[in-house]
């Protein structure tokens, strides 16, 4: 990712790109800057006064200090997938209310190739158990004019319910199943133009133009309180 290039401290050591990190819009909600992706952790490169006060208290027997400077890139992608979860679990309450959902932007299905680059993912993880080169061959063909398609630009009337519900039934699956992998990017990007960071305390997600067209902000409360990581309530 591009942010692995920056400084990941004001040391000057560069961050460590030993693993894929998805969330490329993670933003500190008080100063703006972008969050890092480094060492496991997604890190504020020159911490501010406003994400520090905004640390969690230390979990109850918990050894060891929070900085507050960064908090492990497990905790904010669980979070995003704790809302992905809570939107799937939502999602027929659409067929319910709405015929049509939003019509999308103009230009690729960014959703559909998010999906895509999760079953070529398994499409090589099977090949490497089975060493099926001809089934290998098939499905990435299949999968090569699947992305030519969802990269076609075209302008599209109202998306159908029904089909709304089957994309946002399938984030938290597909967010899960894709951890660690670039997929699991793709989809972020796909679903949040920004996400800004309060410490770990609250996150505030704003939604792509697809993501709203799909039904996203129909199938969710404008704020949740979710209890991740350090036994709290945190406000999403």
């Amino acid at each position: 990712m591009a942010t692995r290039t920056m400084r990941a401290t004001n040391t000057g050591r560069p961050a460590a790109p030993t693993r894929a990190y998805a969330l490329s819009m993670l933003h500190c909600a008080s100063c703006g800057r972008r969050l890092i992706g480094d060492s496991r952790y997604y890190r504020h490169r020159e911490v501010c006064p406003g994400f520090t006060a905004a640390r969690p208290p230390r979990p109850h027997g918990q050894r060891g200090r929070i900085d507050g400077k960064g908090y492990r890139r497990e905790l904010y992608e669980d979070a995003v997938g704790r809302v992905l979860q809570e939107v799937s679990l939502r999602a027929e309450t659409l067929t319910r209310v709405v015929g049509t959902v939003t019509a999308p932007p103009s230009g690729p299905d960014r959703l559909a190739l998010a999906r895509i680059e999760r079953e070529r993912d398994a499409a090589m993880s099977r090949y490497r158990n089975d060493r099926d080169t001809a089934a290998l061959d098939r499905v990435m063909r299949t999968l090569d004019n699947d992305e030519a398609e969802a990269k076609r630009e075209r302008d599209q009337d109202g998306i159908p319910a029904a089909v709304a519900v089957r994309y946002l039934r399938d984030l938290a699956e597909t967010w899960r199943a894709a951890e660690g992998g670039r997929g699991r990017r793709m989809l972020a990007e796909a679903l949040f133009e920004r996400i800004e960071a309060r410490g770990f305390t609250e996150l505030t997600m704003r939604l792509t133009d697809s993501a709203i067209a799909h039904g996203f902000a129909a199938a969710i409360p404008e704020r949740l309180e979710l209890f991740v990581a350090y036994g709290r309530g945190e406000r999403i």
